[in-house]
């Protein structure tokens, strides 16, 4: 099933993401599964309910993604750079820390855009 997600924006001290916005426990299962590319500067944010510990794997994920983990006042507190897609077993990543907000976006972004754990983002959603 395809979804059309609202959109809003995450942004860094140097730049922004366009992001899909994924809110029900439907969008957030389904993610960024079955997509074969992701255009640049763009994303999707997970947005839970709570903030708590939130885990991600990359089932029928087949594009590598930076993943950053924000917390309820939008600091970055953890990043898994580079994920790639899983073969026959899927990882779990996350911190075991409690978070509001996950984000995904292409691969090596971070580093491309100097964005590191303890910056805050801004998000216009």
């Amino acid at each position: 099933m395809i979804y059309t997600l609202r959109k809003g924006y995450v942004c860094f001290d140097n730049s922004c993401v366009e992001v899909e916005i994924a809110t029900t426990q439907e969008e957030r299962v389904t993610g960024l599964m079955n997509r074969t590319s992701l255009p640049q500067d763009s994303g999707m944010l997970f947005i839970f309910d709570k903030e708590r510990v939130q885990k991600f794997w990359m089932k029928n994920t087949f594009i590598p993604l930076d993943i950053m983990w924000i917390d309820s006042k939008g600091m970055i507190i953890h990043i898994d750079k580079n994920v790639m897609p899983c073969g026959e077993y899927c990882k779990s990543f996350g911190p075991e820390l409690s978070a509001k907000f996950v984000l995904e976006v292409n691969g090596s972004y971070t580093d491309n855009h100097n964005i590191n754990a303890g910056d805050v983002v801004r998000m216009i959603l």
